[in-house]
This record gives structure tokens, C-alpha cells and sequence, in this order.
């Protein structure tokens, strides 16, 4: 052993002295020479190892760092000029300062880090692929988004469009995370995200909720709310839908509770498009009131085609009121009384049957009036002129009736004064060459059924030169007069007031008048009109000047006030949106909604840097069309004073009526 342990340092020294020590001949030189030319040169098989360890730098001859060659160190760094890895490469962090290109040739995915740029292969501005920039910029074909999608400004050419349906209602949120739903009792956590503008609630306890994903719906019941921090948990029970996994992403609808609602613009169903005003008792997923509908009718009430007008009301409850233009046909109801208004004229229905009216029409250039057993009181005086050949007819119709103890004058020839006359609708008693005729009774609430008879017709016509109603000695119906069927109230006025301000329920609105009601509208837009507003100051709320009009359709917004005072009593929608400029990093910018002097609703963003930054607000307030008034403000914490960009586009404020109270 020791003699072999003595030859191998002997061979060791010689290979030594050749490498290190200088000697340039011998055979052991040659044999060192053929083993550099196979390991260096690329002349050979190349240098075998099983394993190694390298103390220190393994390297090619011509390294140079960032220059030529490569390099492995100890410490597991290297450097190359070009790699190909046919496996995996995984790696904690690292860096690209040029140009990485993900995926086969044809349109590959581009990282550029020069330019910070990830793009598509075929990405052209405005016509292919897509690219995302390093300032937050993006541009793509097609968006599919699961979540909230949150913005100050949607615009594409200045055409705003949203696809399908949008509803309104008091708030909504996105799943933090999947939500598996469970069969009541089984309770479930439904965590919802944090919205940009801060940690906030958005729902509470016995709020119902709406989850939709991949056309999967679920209703579920808040029992229970916990602040989680980051995030606010609502413990829920599922109240109606098939138990799901909801992805985390999905937006949550809140109902509220019994008696609450939603606005739903509605352009995907078959029934659209539409805009409808619904609440619910309770359990929407089943029973919901549409209170308005404004659009396609189909579906509303007794609606099954497609109908485009407006209706309102509670059509199960026997108590709305709707205009379908296709028939130019205005209808008015409560209960089992309702008016018409329609081509032919206005008709007072009671009893729901078309045979209990009271109609006035227009026929060419004369004047068809007639009463079809409706109760006329006692007192009562009706005029008519006949054209030649024309005779009256009593009850020519509906079977016999008798007019007892009626006095009746300007007959000719002249009959008595007090009678009992029974016609039956055989038409062989008749009122005959008459140049017109008067009847008072002196009998309370006698019913009465007059139609005059028109030769050669089926249908009695009445002509009429004057019709009153009451005891009064003119032809127009008293101020103690009164029009009334055999139920409901009395009707004393055809009402031409468009505000239908009256609130009456003995005036009826003429179709005129019902048409400027429904036509009447309060809605406005104003602007900076580019005038910056300065010396926003700091934690203190400031007014929005909005003194450019960009319309006004009621006229009630005051521009030198920047205030809108709406005149008409209902609901509103008050949107606004305005930009600071320079923003200081972290602070809050909110623009606000005042209701006379005080504050609604407001709108906030947290600034992420010190570019400019633009809060939004949007709410729906009841006003009472009087002297409620609305007015914008911004708030502010940066520490100093900041100023608002009056570019119109960017800094304005609207409002438009939504429905009438």
C-alpha cells in the first residue's frame, strides 16, 4: 500500500511540474497536451466527468462579464450569452431588461422591458391583439369580467354602451373568494372584497342578496356581519337557487328588505328593451311589483306581444295607469272604475264592462253623445236637435224602462206634463218629428237611458246641441253639478291642468293633458365650461361651480348658483364627477351630494401617487318639487389647497327625474 500511495504522489509531482513547473518536453508533456486539446479545443470526444466539485470559477477562456464567454461560480450564479432549456426554469425572482418572447412563433406573447410593455405578437393600436403598458394603460377586443368593474368615465368615441341588462339597486360587491352555497338551515360565509374607495360595509343583517355565475342563480338572507379587517364576512342562508360553488370575482346584488327595489335597464330578455321600477314583499326570487315600465310592455299586466309605451302602477291591485301607442289608447284605473282615452274620445267605465259607459265622440262635424245605463240625477235637462227624417228612440236597446213622473216640455205636439211612458226596444213607441226636446224629473235618482235612434242604422245615434246636468238654467254642467255612473265617485271636471296638480278624484284629465304630464320632464347638465376652480382648501367642503349649461329641460337648474331645484315631486338620479389636480400620495378626494345644506351621498378615491385623480358620486334622492334643492362639493385632506380641472369632460355634474312621487 505504501509503495502504491508513493507512485501515485510521484505521478502527481511530474503532472504538476509540467503544468506548473515549466517543462515543455518528455512524454508526460504530451500526454497533458492531448488531454488539453480534447478537453478545450473541440478537437476531441470532450472531457468526461461523472461529478466534480468546483472550488472556485469554472469559466471559458475568453470570459469577459457582460462581454463574451460564460461563467459558473460556486455560489450558483452564472452568466451566458444564449440558453435553451427544453424543461422548466423556476425561479424565485429576477429580472429582463430586454426582450422576452413567451410562446410558439407565430403571434407570440411579448414582455418588453425597455419599453415596459405586454403585448400580443400582432398587437396594431386600434386594429389587433392587445397591450398593457406600465402606467396602467390597456387595450383589448373583448372584455369578460366577472367581478365589479369600477371607472369614473366609460367612453369609445364618445358612444357609451353596456351589453344586456344593468340594475340598480342600493349595493353591490364581489366575491373575496369561492363561496359553496348550503340547503337552509346550513349557514354559509359569503366574504365580499373591499371596494377601491376604502374598508366599508356594503350589506347587513336580513339584507336578501343576488349571486349569478354561468347562469347559476342563488338568493340568500344576511343573518350576521363581522368585521374581518381587510374584508367584512356576512354569514348567509341560501333562500332559493340550486346549492353552487360561486367563483371568487362574482358580483352580489343587494335587494334589501320587504318593501325595497331595484331600476333594471333590460335589453337582453325577450320582453325588451325596457326600464322597469320594481319592489319586492320579501322573497324576489319569486314575486316582484313592477311599478313603472317605460318600453316594451310585453310581460307587464295584460301585455303578451310587443308593445312599446309607458305604464305605472299596480296592475295586480287593480290601481295603474298605462299608454300603448299602438292603439293610441290612454287607460286609467282603480278598481272596477277606469277611464279610456283613445281616438274615438273618453270613456268612463264602470264595472269593468263596456256596456256601463259614458262616451263623447267625435264623427265628422257632428257630435255623437250618449249615456248607456249610467245613472243621471234627478233635475237633470238634455237638449238634442235631429236632422230631418230623424226620430228619438228610448231605450232602443236594452229592453224596457220606464221614466215616471218626469215633466216634459218643447215637445211637439205638446204631452203632459207629468206621465209614466214604458218603451220597450220593439221601436214601435217613438218620440217623432221633433225639433228638439227638454226633460226635467222631479224624481230622485231616477235612472234614466236615452238613445236616439238614427233611421237605417242598427246603433241609435244622439246629436246633441247642449248637455246639462243639474238645475241650473244654463247648458254647461253648474258648479254644484256632478257626472256620475252607477258606482263610483261623482265626476265634476274634465281637467286640462298637465301637472295633474289637483290630486282629485272627481277631475278626469283630458288625453291632451295627460300627455304633457307624461311628457313633462326635470332633467339638466352642467360644466366648468374649462374654467379651473381654485383654492379648494384643505378639510374644509367646498361648493362645485357648475355655471355652463349644457341643458336644462324644465328649466329649474339656477347656473349662476350652480344648484338645481327641481320642480316636479318624485324620485332623482344625481350623478357628478371631478378631477383634482396634482394629488398629493395617499390623501382623500370626495365630491359630494348636498340636499338643502346637507349631505346625502358621497363619492371618494384615495390618491396613489401625485397624478391627477377623480372621484365620482352617484344617488337617487326624493325631492318635493318645491323647495328641495341639490348643490355638489369636494372635500379634501392633503394638507394644502388643490384646485379642480374645468374641463367639461372631465368635471361635471347632471341630474333627471326617474319617477314621479
Amino acid at each position: 500500500m505504501a509503495d502504491m500511495l508513493q507512485q501515485i504522489d510521484q505521478k502527481v509531482a511530474a503532472i504538476y511540474e509540467v503544468v506548473v513547473g515549466g517543462i515543455t518536453s518528455g512524454p508526460l508533456v504530451q500526454r497533458v497536451e492531448k488531454l488539453e486539446s480534447a478537453c478545450f479545443s473541440g478537437s476531441g470526444a470532450g472531457l468526461i466527468v461523472s461529478s466534480a466539485a468546483i472550488a472556485a470559477v469554472i469559466s471559458s477562456t475568453n470570459f469577459v462579464t457582460g462581454v463574451s464567454g460564460w461563467r459558473i461560480n460556486k455560489s450558483g450564479d452564472a452568466e451566458f450569452q444564449d440558453v435553451i432549456v427544453r424543461g422548466d426554469i423556476t425561479a424565485d425572482s429576477g429580472f429582463f431588461s430586454g426582450t422576452v418572447y413567451v410562446g410558439a412563433t407565430n403571434n407570440r406573447i411579448i414582455i418588453d422591458g425597455v419599453n415596459k410593455l405586454l403585448k400580443s405578437e400582432n398587437y396594431s393600436a386600434g386594429v389587433s391583439g392587445w397591450q398593457i403598458d406600465g402606467l396602467g394603460n390597456a387595450e383589448f377586443q373583448n372584455v369578460v369580467v366577472r367581478g365589479t368593474l369600477q371607472s369614473t368615465v366609460f367612453s369609445y368615441n364618445e358612444v357609451n354602451a353596456i351589453g344586456g341588462r344593468q340594475f340598480v339597486v342600493q349595493a353591490a360587491g364581489t366575491l373575496r373568494s369561492d363561496v359553496t352555497t348550503a340547503t337552509s338551515p346550513t349557514t354559509f360565509n359569503v366574504d365580499i372584497k373591499d371596494p377601491d374607495s376604502g374598508h366599508v360595509q356594503l350589506f347587513a343583517a336580513s339584507d336578501i342578496l343576488r349571486i349569478t355565475d354561468a347562469g347559476t342563480t342563488n338568493f340568500v338572507t344576511v343573518s350576521s356581519v363581522s368585521d374581518q379587517t381587510t374584508f367584512y364576512r356576512y354569514v348567509c342562508t341560501k333562500n332559493d337557487g340550486t346549492n353552487t360553488t360561486f367563483r371568487a370575482g362574482t358580483g352580489v346584488l343587494n335587494y334589501g328588505t320587504s318593501g325595497d327595489g331595484y331600476i333594471l335597464m333590460d335589453a337582453q330578455a325577450a320582453t325588451g328593451p325596457h326600464i322597469s321600477v320594481a319592489t319586492h314583499a320579501g322573497s324576489p326570487w319569486s314575486t316582484v311589483t313592477e311599478r313603472v315600465r317605460i318600453g316594451n310592455l310585453n310581460g307587464w299586466g295584460a301585455f303578451v306581444t310587443d308593445v312599446f309605451g309607458f305604464a305605472l302602477g299596480d296592475f295586480a291591485g287593480a290601481s295603474y295607469m298605462y299608454f300603448d301607442p299602438a292603439t293610441s289608447n290612454t287607460r286609467i284605473v282603480n278598481g272596477a272604475g277606469s277611464v279610456i282615452l283613445d281616438k274615438g274620445g273618453i270613456k268612463l267605465i264602470q264595472g269593468g264592462s263596456s256596456v256601463n259607459q259614458i262616451r263623447w265622440v267625435n264623427v265628422s262635424d257632428e257630435t255623437l253623445s250618449y249615456v248607456r245605463q249610467g245613472s243621471v240625477k234627478s233635475g237633470s235637462i238634455l237638449t238634442s236637435t235631429l236632422a230631418a227624417g230623424e226620430s228619438p228612440l228610448v231605450d232602443g236597446v236594452d229592453s224596457t224602462l220606464a221614466l215616471t213622473n218626469v215633466a216634459v216640455t218643447q215637445l211637439s205636439p205638446t204631452i203632459s206634463s207629468t206621465f209614466t211612458l214604458s218603451l220597450a226596444n220593439s221601436g214601435t213607441d217613438r218620440f217623432s218629428s221633433l225639433g228638439g226636446v227638454s226633460i226635467t224629473s222631479t224624481e230622485a235618482d231616477t235612472q234614466k237611458i236615452f238613445q236616439y235612434w238614427r233611421r237605417n242604422t242598427n246603433w241609435g245615434n244622439l246629436f246633441m246641441t247642449g248637455v246639462r246636468i243639474g238645475t241650473g238654467a244654463s247648458d254647461a254642467i253648474p258648479a254644484a253639478g256632478s257626472l256620475q255612473l252607477l258606482n263610483g265617485v261623482a265626476v265634476d271636471e274634465f281637467s286640462t291642468d298637465g301637472t295633474l296638480a289637483g290630486d282629485s278624484d272627481t277631475a278626469l284629465p283630458t288625453e291632451k293633458a295627460v300627455k304633457t304630464y307624461v311628457n313633462t320632464k326635470s332633467a339638466f347638465a352642467a360644466h366648468k365650461n374649462g374654467t379651473d376652480q381654485t383654492g379648494i382648501v384643505t378639510a374644509t367642503a367646498t361648493k362645485v361651480t357648475a355655471t355652463t349649461e349644457l341643458f336644462d329641460k324644465n328649466g329649474d337648474y339656477d347656473a349662476a348658483n350652480s344648484r338645481h331645484t327641481p320642480l316636479i315631486a318624485g324620485y332623482y338620479l344625481y350623478t357628478g364627477t371631478v378631477r383634482f389636480e396634482s394629488a398629493v400620495d395617499q390623501t382623500i378626494m370626495i365630491v359630494m351630494v348636498y340636499k338643502n345644506g346637507a349631505e346625502i351621498k358621497r363619492g371618494a378615491v384615495r390618491a396613489s401617487g401625485t397624478a391627477n385623480h377623480q372621484p365620482m358620486v352617484s344617488t337617487i334622492i326624493e325631492m318635493n318639487g318645491s323647495t328641495d334643492y341639490v348643490e355638489f362639493y369636494v372635500l379634501q385632506d392633503s394638507g394644502s389647497d388643490k384646485t379642480i380641472t374645468g374641463t367639461s369632460t372631465v368635471t361635471h355634474i347632471q341630474g333627471a327625474l326617474l319617477a314621479r312621487s
